[in-house]
């Protein structure tokens, strides 16, 4: 029992959370409150698959901004938090010296979240220049000149 009452669940209760939500292999494991460390083509596998649904995740977005197409950012945000959680939990089951097939999908992975980050910091520049405009609009209409200075005069004398 924790401090609260509540009986403690163990990371086997929570598959998003543990590597058997994951891999099929430990899906029908008995519960136990120790994460399995396992290796080998099964986790490879696993990684594998979860960095297409990151890379799927990514271009998605990356193209729908390019286009300038509607996109729900909160569900992409969202499918990318659920990856990084997926490949974090999977990266501690890797071998320690990758083999050279997975160092070639995380340099492709890192070239897509390259791409991605430009795509968005243009927006984001976007958005804010959009946003600086609306603010000195609004200041100016609410003004009646009291405290501005008159337009056309400088600081010097």
């Amino acid at each position: 029992m924790n401090p609260y009452g509540n009986a403690m669940r163990a990371p086997a209760d929570f598959p998003e959370t543990s590597l058997g939500g994951y891999l099929p292999v430990l899906r029908n494991h008995a519960k136990s409150p120790e994460e399995p460390r396992l290796s080998g083509p099964a986790v490879l596998a696993a990684f594998a698959n979860a960095l297409d649904r990151l890379e799927e995740t990514i271009e998605e977005e990356t193209e729908a901004l390019r286009a300038h197409r509607h996109v729900d950012l909160d569900e992409l945000n969202r499918r990318k938090s659920r990856s990084l959680l997926e490949l974090t939990r999977l990266s501690r089951s890797l071998p320690s010296a990758p083999e050279a097939r997975l160092k070639a999908r995380l340099q492709a992975l890192s070239v897509k979240l390259a791409e991605n980050r430009d795509v968005l910091a243009l927006h984001l520049g976007a958005v804010r220049e959009i946003s600086d405009l609306l603010v000195a609009a609004l200041g100016e209409a609410e003004s009646d000149g009291t405290y501005g200075m008159p337009a056309g005069r400088g600081n010097s004398p």
